[in-house]
């Protein structure tokens, strides 16, 4: 239904999705190896998140000068 109704190809899905799951992997290895400090990890993780989806979201929404 998403991908019909908004235009989108296939390959779009994997160009989002790849990454994401690559960060993932990362995340989940480091709060296994360091399961008794995982909540400095699980927090620097969503800091993280913030910045790189948050900075390049910020700058699309911002008016073209």
């Amino acid at each position: 239904m998403v991908l019909v109704a908004g235009n989108y190809r296939t390959i779009e899905f994997a160009k989002i999705g790849a990454p994401l799951q690559f960060y993932l992997l990362i995340v989940a290895a480091f709060i296994l190896n360091f399961m008794d400090e995982w909540h400095q990890v699980w927090i620097v993780s969503w800091v993280a998140v913030g910045v790189i989806i948050g900075v390049p979201g910020v700058w699309a929404i911002l008016p073209v000068r």
